[in-house]
C-alpha cells in the first residue's frame, strides 16, 4: 500500500472530509511523528505500537578518497508493535 492508497482506504471511511482534506491529515501526521523523531523523542499509538530513535555504537570509517578517519554514531528508526497489533496480524 501506497500513500496515494492510504488516502483513498481512509476516504471511504471518512465521509464528511474530501479526499484532500484526508491527503492534508496525513501528511500532517506523517509530519509530525518525523519532527518528534528527529527531536530524539518517542511516539507510542496505543493498540498500535511505539516509534523510536535508536542509536548505534560508534564506529570509525575510512573516506574512500581521502582516506579521512571519520567517527560516526549512526541513527535508526525503530518500530515495536504492540501487543494488540501482533494478536491481530497473527489471526489473520
Amino acid at each position: 500500500m501506497n500513500k496515494k492508497d492510504l488516502v483513498k482506504k481512509v476516504h471511504s471511511q471518512a465521509y464528511k472530509l474530501t479526499r484532500d482534506e484526508v491527503r492534508v491529515l496525513i501528511d500532517l501526521m506523517f509530519d509530525a511523528i518525523a519532527e518528534e523523531l528527529i527531536a530524539g523523542n518517542e511516539i507510542n499509538v496505543r493498540g498500535f505500537g511505539r516509534f523510536f530513535v535508536e542509536t548505534q555504537k560508534e564506529k570509525v570509517i575510512l573516506h574512500p578518497r581521502t582516506r579521512e578517519k571519520i567517527i560516526t554514531s549512526p541513527k535508526l528508526i525503530r518500530f515495536r508493535p504492540s501487543k494488540n497489533l501482533k494478536r491481530v496480524v497473527k489471526k489473520k
